[in-house]
C-alpha cells in the first residue's frame, strides 16, 4: 500500500472502503451490508462533528481520567545510549485498560443511533469488561460474546 502524505491513514481507502489495492479489503455477509454502510456513514459524519468530539473528550477526561500520565523509563533510556524513552500508563484509566477509550466511543455512537444496547466480543475478557462498564455508565444493556476456546483458556 502506498501511503499518501498529509492524508490521515483512516481516509486512504477506495470507494468500497478497501485498503491496500487488490490485497486489501473485507468480506461481510449480505445481511450486514446495510447496517455496516449506515454505521460507516454515521462514523464519517461524527468523527468531524464538533459536538460529538466535545462529548467524547468530556467522557475521556471525566470518566476515563485522561490524560493518563507518562513515566520515563530510565533504565531503558540508559541501555539505549540516551534515547529518551517514556511509557504511557494507560493502566491508570478507569477500568485499567486502553480498551476503555474504544468502549466509550462505541457507547456514544450507539447513543447517537438511538440504540439501547451494545455488543462485542472478547478474548481475554478486558474488551468485554470495558464494554460492560461503559454500558452501565450510559444506561445501555451489553451483550458480550466469548469464543469457546477463549472461555476454556480464561476459565481461571
Amino acid at each position: 500500500m502506498k501511503i499518501k502524505k498529509r492524508i490521515q491513514l483512516i481516509d486512504q481507502h477506495d470507494k468500497d472502503y478497501m485498503y491496500g489495492g487488490k490485497f486489501g479489503g473485507n468480506f461481510i455477509p449480505e445481511t450486514l451490508k446495510k447496517p455496516i454502510d449506515d454505521l460507516t456513514k454515521l462514523f464519517a459524519k461524527l468523527r468531524k462533528d464538533k459536538n460529538f468530539l466535545r462529548e467524547r473528550n468530556y467522557c475521556f477526561k471525566n470518566y476515563i481520567g485522561t490524560p493518563t500520565p507518562f513515566i520515563k523509563l530510565d533504565n531503558l533510556t540508559k541501555h539505549l545510549g540516551g534515547a529518551q524513552i517514556y511509557c504511557k500508563l494507560v493502566s491508570k484509566a478507569t477500568g485499567g485498560a486502553h480498551k476503555a477509550y474504544n468502549a466509550v466511543v462505541h457507547a456514544l455512537i450507539a447513543k447517537h443511533l438511538g440504540k439501547s444496547y451494545i455488543g462485542g466480543d472478547t478474548g481475554a475478557g478486558y474488551a468485554g469488561k470495558m464494554l460492560s462498564m461503559v454500558a452501565a455508565k450510559f444506561n445501555l444493556k451489553a451483550k458480550i460474546f466469548m469464543g469457546e476456546k477463549d472461555i476454556e483458556r480464561q476459565k481461571i
